[in-house]
């Protein structure tokens, strides 16, 4: 798995691939992105992950720091489901 944090080298790593089917997640991952990313695999040859927590999806600043990141464990995660690619964009 290729992992990125800047967008125009992901860009430019993808930009010739047809097909890639992209899983935005907030990280943390559990079953249902699993799922999600299992029928990802299904439709393409190419997966690409994101985890980013979104500050703006939250009605309090409290509520986003709480959010659990669990950064290494999901990286395990998607090792193991063989995503191509992971973009951490900051």
């Amino acid at each position: 798995m290729k992992i990125f944090k800047n967008k125009k080298k992901l860009i430019k790593e993808i930009s010739n691939i047809e097909e890639i089917a992209f899983v935005p997640t907030m990280g943390a991952l559990h079953e249902a992105h699993i799922n999600l990313i299992n029928k990802a695999k299904k439709k393409s040859n190419k997966v690409l992950i994101s985890i980013y927590v979104n500050p703006k999806q939250f009605n309090s600043k409290s509520d986003f720091k709480k959010y659990p990141r669990k950064l290494k464990k999901d990286i395990l995660i998607l090792n193991k489901l063989n995503v191509d690619y992971l973009y951490i964009p900051n």
